[in-house]
């Protein structure tokens, strides 16, 4: 069926939904055709009116003059009407499918295609490939110029899990994650299509990447290569199959893919090099469970489209483990514990991971003369897992990466190079409405210099929230194809480090800049800004060293089987840690004595107990009651009563910056300025103030202070804490300092029992 008869198809089911009306309401395209060809008159005509104030309107491309613009999406008001999640709603009495959009999308393209010699012009003598894109259509604020909506593409893609299928929401043109019980998370797919790319230099003010790196040294010494002189791959068509889609071709398009998990294999393949015990080796480790395949992480589904979408299958988050009907566990060797009660598998001095770095170990595994056994009942489960000398039980989790290509013979000898993209199946975003960019965006540039180098801990590098968008570093050169017994090749080259870069289409970085305005979109992103950097171990993605066949050294590159096993591991290590991977981690740190990081974003007291931990309490005056880092479990919760995403899941950008913002205001006051003066202090109690609070009334009376909606906060600073005698899971600290503070952006008014009266600190 020729694209116009598509998108009459389209057009006719939205007008039934409102949408002429509306459209006409906001511009003169009218989608109310007699037919085909009158359509495509309509579509290709320059429009007289579009009311750029209009919801949804304000950031439609100033280039935009018609419904259709040949290979522009953004520039084309009926796509950027479907395609943009601010558009339509409250207005329309329904939302289009992905699968309209994509035909819109697609005639985009084939309306007038190009031909292959065109392509060439286009590229300018660079080198051109078929390659693959995660791809996403954007409002201007999360784009890559930021100049207005657009397409964003990325040779990384980034799916996540979930306990349920996936959730498409028709207003929010995208995927969300939280489930109607409060346990539940939907998992997120991510979309792939092929394209014709050239190789391009960096270029800021036509395609990008996002966050341009412009070079120099970084805090740690380290010479950065500017974008300027890296080269990217960047698109220039979409692909798809058909007589319409290049000019005097017919296209077929075929997709390959591969994805796994390998966490248990790499845990026992490094078991065996360090000579301990191990029970399973040689072509078993490449077998389920130790190795997972793509059949038990994920579904592979064809668009009508063209394009391809990883959908992860509903799992639980954490599953035990069992072979031939029996538990399958490995040696704990001894010595290996951390102050977490984890069992720690050293990375290189390169921070690269060739297993795991922290896998669970407290349930030691069932044998046939003895039960199993709940290592958190013992009294020290630090010492018990540092002994060692005993099985663990294995667990699972359905995270992994893997591979996509696409073939297509009908090129081949014109555009012979092929160009596979990096899929990622990550962890939960537990903070979905947070994008990293966005975060690292606000740190960088509006942050007070005053509190800007100290805003996040010190101790993981000189980037401490460095979104994968970021990262130069190539893939997983682990995956190879094998095209017989004897002859394979890598699927990522080592010498392309821009796979998680994020770019637009060429010369989107110049068109003009319309109005740019906060999104709370409602919907999960799937490119590497809304993902984690610093892989230590990594949230989404860890890292590894191995040998280049085409190098006389070995290259870093990006791989999923260093994170924790399970993944939920890494979340309650993460989140101990201050949640220093922003936008991801929700921070826990002010739920132990002693503890792990600094608290930088507090969780507010109303949100607390979402991972099963209650808030830290005074018992009696100068004494707290706090959990113990070493017995909280995160993998017995997923298992059991579950985690209460909803209390997190909500959580805006505004929010999470705020609390950002006024920790780091409040420990200004108090004079703890760097990471180590942070971690001495615990903060008891974070939420904001209730209107008819006391202490709050006084504090404004005694500083003559007003302040408008602030937040409270509690802070001690223990002199000791130790195990409480009947339960070594809490911990009790004694203290003889405190602030009550209350917090706005600008103003700070606290009370130190080491000085008398309310003080105010203005900023």
């Amino acid at each position: 069926m020729p694209l116009i008869d598509r998108v009459w198809d389209v057009c006719r089911r939205m007008d039934g939904l409102g949408w002429r009306d509306y459209l006409l309401r906001v511009s003169d395209l009218d989608i109310r055709q007699a037919g085909t060809a009158a359509l495509a008159e309509e579509l290709a005509r320059p429009l007289t009116r579009i009311q750029r104030t209009a919801p949804g309107f304000r950031d439609f491309a100033a280039e935009g003059v018609r419904g259709i613009e040949p290979g522009n999406p953004s520039h084309s008001l009926l796509f950027h009407a479907l395609a943009s999640p601010q558009v339509g709603s409250g207005q329309v009495a329904g939302f289009p499918t992905s699968d309209d959009i994509e035909w819109v999308e697609n005639y985009v393209y084939g309306v007038n295609p190009p031909s292959i010699i065109e392509l060439r012009l286009r590229a300018g003598g660079a080198p051109l490939a078929v390659a693959i894109y995660a791809v996403e259509y954007r409002p201007a604020i999360q784009t890559v110029h930021q100049n207005h909506a657009d397409m964003c593409y990325a040779r990384t893609g980034i799916a996540r899990i979930g306990t349920l299928s996936s959730l498409f929401v028709p207003s929010a043109r995208g995927y969300s994650s939280l489930g109607k019980n409060p346990s539940d998370l939907h998992a997120i797919p991510c979309r792939y299509s092929a394209y014709v790319a050239a190789q391009f230099v960096g270029d800021a003010s036509s395609f990008g990447p996002m966050l341009f790196r412009k070079g120099g040294m970084d805090a740690e010494g380290n010479p950065v290569t500017p974008d300027s002189t890296r080269r990217f791959w960047v698109p220039l068509h979409k692909l798809f199959s058909g007589e319409e889609c290049i000019r005097d071709r017919s296209i077929d398009l075929r997709y390959f893919t591969d994805h796994s998990n390998e966490k248990l294999r790499r845990i026992h393949l490094w078991m065996e090099k360090g000579g301990y015990p191990v029970g399973f080796s040689g072509k078993l480790l490449k077998q389920p469970p130790f190795v997972l395949p793509e059949s038990e992480l994920v579904d592979i589904i064809a668009t009508q489209g063209g394009s391809l979408r990883v959908e992860p299958l509903a799992k639980p988050l954490v599953q035990e483990v069992s072979i031939d009907y029996h538990s399958l566990a490995f040696s704990v060797v001894p010595g290996g514990a951390t102050n977490s009660a984890s069992f720690r598998i050293p990375s290189r001095p390169s921070g690269a991971r060739s297993a795991p770095e922290y896998v669970y170990v407290r349930q030691e595994a069932a044998e046939e003369s003895a039960p199993a056994r709940n290592l958190n009942q013992s009294h020290n489960v630090v010492k018990e897992v540092n002994t060692g000398d005993y099985k663990a039980q294995h667990y699972v989790d359905h995270t992994g990466d893997g591979w996509i290509r696409a073939e297509c013979g009908d090129l081949a000898y014109d555009v012979s190079q092929y160009l596979a993209a990096y899929s990622l199946i990550a962890a939960p975003d537990l903070y979905p409405a947070v994008r990293e960019a966005e975060v690292f965006n606000w740190w960088t540039r509006s942050v007070s210099p005053a509190i800007k180098d100290t805003l996040f801990p010190d101790f993981e590098g000189s980037l401490p929230m460095e979104p994968l968008c970021d990262a130069r570093i190539t893939a997983n050169m682990t995956y190879r194809h094998v095209s017989s017994v004897a002859v394979s090749t890598p699927v990522f080259v080592s010498n392309d480090d821009s796979y998680t870069a994020v770019v637009s289409l060429p010369g989107a970085g110049a068109d003009a800049q319309t109005r740019v305005d906060p999104v709370d979109d409602g919907r999960a992103g799937t490119l590497p800004d809304c993902a984690s950097g610093l892989f230590a171990p990594g949230w989404d993605v860890s890292m590894d060293l191995n040998d280049d066949e085409n190098s006389i050294y070995s290259v870093l590159h990006l791989s999923a089987y260093g994170g924790g096993s399970p993944f939920i591991e890494d979340v309650r290590l993460c989140s101990a840690e201050s949640g220093f991977w922003p936008a991801l981690s929700p921070d826990t740190s002010r739920l132990y004595v002693p503890q792990a990081g600094p608290t930088v974003t507090p969780v507010p007291q109303s949100r607390l107990g979402w991972d099963g931990l209650e808030a830290p309490e005074l018992i009696a005056p100068c004494q707290a009651r706090f959990h113990s880092l070493a017995y909280s479990d995160y993998v017995q919760q997923a298992l059991g009563a579950g985690f209460d995403f909803q209390k997190i899941g909500a959580t805006t950008i505004a929010e999470y910056k705020t609390w950002t913002l006024l920790m780091a205001l409040v420990y200004q006051a108090i004079n703890a300025t760097d990471t180590v003066t942070k971690m001495k202090w615990s903060l008891l109690y974070f939420d904001q103030a209730a209107e008819n609070d006391a202490d709050l009334e006084k504090a404004q009376k005694d500083t003559g202070v007003a302040l408008l909606d602030p937040y409270r906060f509690y802070l001690i600073y223990p002199d000791s804490a130790e195990p409480e005698k009947d339960d070594p899971s809490k911990v009790v600290a004694t203290f003889q300092r405190s602030v009550l503070a209350f917090a706005t952006p600008h103003r700070v008014l606290y009370l130190d029992t080491l000085n008398p009266g309310w003080q105010a600190r203005v900023f």
